[in-house]
Order: structure tokens, then sequence, then C-alpha cells
């Protein structure tokens, strides 16, 4: 087939740079072609750099690089004076782009950051901001503040500070008012106490520091025990009414 000769020009401040590549009629995996280089990551950021410039390097696994094999796009821009890299890592162990910067003439780059990571972790040094107007959420897994083996869909190592929280329950207990409840009496709820060392139906102290309480559950145990008492104070009252009769 016919051959085609593709020339790219590009002008960077006044200077010239042609690059030519030959291919037949469909575009290629090499239809732009840029020279391989190695270039040592320890090396302090480059001084005397044109106006604005752009480099790019394949297979990029010089001293000091994330890999031993990526690509890495480095630009620089006069007005800023920053130069940033950005780094395309792609092993058999998956892929992930990482992210430094550097302003002209400092002898140091700053620490390479993860961008983004295929294969398992999104990991940033900084904070995290979630912005937009839609909804936020995790579809699969759980979700851990200061651990990092959450056991459940929210596991908090910490204090949590809020204006309000809201617990969906299963049940309440105003069923002690019902007509059909059985009121302990006051002797079997001293017996209880005596022999179990705590109330009926309330876990003990050696429960509630292996398991922990559920918020919802332990506030209607509560509850009910709240209502026994009034319910003790009302009996109460009415014999107090009778024996100041007599």
């Amino acid at each position: 087939m016919k051959k085609i000769i593709f020339i790219l020009v590009i002008l960077i401040a006044g200077n010239k740079l042609v690059h030519s590549q030959t291919f037949d009629g469909n575009l290629g995996a090499k239809s732009l072609a840029w020279a391989t280089e190695q270039k040592d990551f320890n090396s302090v950021p480059r001084a005397g750099v044109s106006p604005m410039s752009l480099k790019l390097w394949d297979n990029y696994g010089g001293a000091g690089a994330p890999s031993n094999y990526g690509s890495l796009l480095e630009i620089y821009g006069k007005s800023s004076h920053l130069i940033s890299q950005l780094y395309f890592d792609n092993t058999w162990n998956g892929s992930r782009i990482l992210y430094r910067t550097s302003f002209y003439g400092q002898t140091t780059w700053e620490s390479w950051r993860y961008l983004l990571d295929s294969k398992s972790d999104v990991e940033s040094v900084g904070n995290l901001k979630i912005a937009g107007t839609g909804n936020s959420y995790i579809l699969n897994g759980n979700f851990g503040v200061g651990t990092s083996n959450p056991k459940n869909k929210l596991d908090v190592n910490g204090t949590i500070h809020s204006r309000e929280v809201k617990v969906d329950v299963n049940g309440w207990s105003d069923f002690v008012f019902k007509k059909e409840y059985k009121l302990p009496t006051l002797e079997e709820v001293e017996n209880h106490i005596a022999e179990k060392g705590h109330l009926e139906n309330i876990p003990s102290e050696e429960e509630v520091l292996k398991n922990g309480i559920n918020l919802g559950e332990m506030n209607a145990k509560l509850l009910q025990k709240i209502e026994e008492l009034t319910l003790y104070v009302i009996e109460m009252k009415k014999d107090i009414i009778i024996l100041k009769t007599k």
C-alpha cells in the first residue's frame, strides 16, 4: 500500500522539534513514537528549561523510579514555575498513577502521591474531600474510622460527635402497661439481684464488656425497667393512702 509520511512539528519557544513516522494507511499503535530515554528519579528538578515544555518517557525505570515499568509525563509552565510529573505504572500486579511536583530552582521533589491504584487501595496523604450535589455511597464491604479491620458496616475506633442519632428498633416497652403484663413482685426482683447480680433482662457487666450493647435494644430494656418502677410507685402510693385512712 501507498506509504504515508506523517510529520509532526512542535514549536516550543522558537525551537523546532520535528518527528516523523512512516505507516501504511491505518494508524497503528506506533503512529506517533517518542524516543525511549532513561532518567534518574533521584536527580534534582530540571533548571534552565524553556518557557513551556513537555516531555514524555516510555518504560521509565531509571534510578529511584517507583517501578521498572511505566511511562512518565513531565510538564513545566513558566507562569506557575511549577514542574509536574505524572507517572503511569503498569505491571502484572496492577496499574497505578502517581504524581509529584517541584518549583523551578528547587533542589528537591515533593514525595510521590498516589492518585489511583487499581490493584487495591486508593491512598492520599492529604485530606479526603468529596464535593458535589449528588449522594456518596459505598456499595460493598465495611467502612472503618481509626481501624483498618472493620467488622461492621461502620466501625469507629474513637468518639462520635453528633447533634442527633436516630436508631430504628423492632419494638418498644409499652407492653408493661398492658393488663396482661405480669409485673414481677419486689421480692422476685430482690431474689434475682441476689442470685445474678443484675436486673432481669439486663446484660451483666461481663457481657457488656465483652460484646458491647445494642443502643436501640438497651434503651428499650431501660425504659421497661422505668415503666415497671412507675407501676411500683403507683401501687405504693395506693398502699400509703389506705394506711393514712386507717
